[in-house]
């Protein structure tokens, strides 16, 4: 009986926290919609590049926080790079990202 109990327990704690954790994700969610609209262009543009890099590896927006924590590695990285860039086209920036991020393997190990 006390096992049933604790088991209950257990399961009810668990379903808590997995609540808790989408709820979280949901506000990451708004939150970077709100912050897509406080960006000025060039900052929103580097963000959909970002963005586009992501769907195009998981194909589903993040789903966890681990996955939200990703995307915004992916972001602060991309971020330091487009400024490299600046005598490319929008379209040509999102095919140098693809291609370097490619090349180096770099996220081969997180993907996996």
């Amino acid at each position: 009986e006390n096992f049933n109990e604790l088991f209950k327990s257990y399961e009810e704690l668990e379903y808590e926290a997995k609540m808790k954790e989408e709820m979280e994700v949901q506000q990451m969610h708004r939150d970077l919609k709100q912050n897509l609209l406080q960006q000025g262009p060039e900052e929103r543009e580097i963000t959909h590049i970002a963005i586009e890099f992501y769907m195009d590896i998981f194909e589903i927006p993040p789903q966890s926080k681990h996955e939200f924590s990703i995307f915004y590695n992916w972001l602060e990285d991309i971020k330091l790079l487009v400024p490299k860039l600046s005598n490319f086209k929008p379209h040509q920036i999102r095919i140098i990202v693809r291609w370097i991020f490619n090349r180096e393997n770099r996220w081969a190990s997180i993907i996996k």
